[in-house]
């Protein structure tokens, strides 16, 4: 993933290695923009085929609190520049240059595509996805989390979205992606695991957490779908097979 971590499809899919929470992340990524440690390494993208498909799971044009398209840059002429023919975009919660899809295609240039409550065949993979947002938490008050239920709702109900525009796409292989956890670990069920459940993808794939919060997430089985953490720093910085292709 990249942002908070890429999918890259050419025969598999695996998160590929940034992100920009310097200050969770450390020195890997204290480099400015123009450095190869704030972008992914050279050899990430030795030998990728021109064909390959990187999929962005969010937070890619972060600027702290600051809402303005321009902001996104440097770090969308870098996702231009990927070797992919086609870069997916996935919001994040610190995409704040995310608005419009008019003026999120204007700032990104041509190439890249979002994934909003929505879905995108890249044979023999279907790709299904949308940002979510934080659970409930029993730390929180009764009113933070009355708000959450009520963002979440809403977000579940994107997600039952992109799974249905997954169904009417050629069928393929379905993944599920987003930026924020579905499922903490020691949960039984959420909103979201409702709908996941139920559109039985083979693997979901989220970022958001990193450092010691990695920990708080559920990975591993969960019926046939492998919930897989792919934030940068949670995947050191490297790819991770997710799927084969045969």
């Amino acid at each position: 993933m990249v942002g908070d971590g890429v999918v890259e499809l050419s025969g598999q899919l695996g998160p590929l290695a940034r992100s920009q929470t310097r200050d969770l992340l450390g020195p890997q990524l204290a480099g400015g923009a123009d450095s190869d440690a704030d972008g992914e390494r050279e050899e990430d993208h030795e030998g990728t085929a021109r064909d390959v498909a990187d999929r962005i799971a969010g937070d890619a044009g972060q600027r702290q609190r600051d809402r303005h398209d321009q902001e996104a840059e440097p770090d969308v002429p870098w996702l231009a520049a990927l070797p992919a023919a086609r870069k997916i975009m996935l919001e994040g919660n610190h995409d704040y240059w995310w608005t419009s899809r008019a003026k999120m295609v204007r700032a990104a240039g041509p190439g890249v595509e979002f994934l909003h409550a929505s879905a995108l065949s890249i044979p023999p993979f279907v790709i299904a996805g949308t940002r979510l947002w934080e659970l409930p938490d029993p730390d929180k008050t009764a009113e933070e989390n009355a708000e959450r239920e009520r963002l979440c709702s809403r977000e579940a109900a994107r997600l039952e979205k992109a799974f249905r525009a997954a169904a009417a796409l050629p069928p393929g292989r379905l993944i599920a992606v987003m930026h924020f956890p579905p499922l903490f670990a020691g949960q039984e069920r959420t909103v979201f695991t409702d709908v996941l459940d139920r559109a039985d993808p083979e693997a979901v794939v989220f970022a958001h957490l990193h450092g010691e919060f990695h920990a708080l997430a559920f990975q591993g089985r969960r019926g046939r779908a492998r919930y897989v953490l792919a934030s940068a720093d949670a995947v050191d910085f490297a790819p991770v097979l997710i799927a084969e292709s045969p």
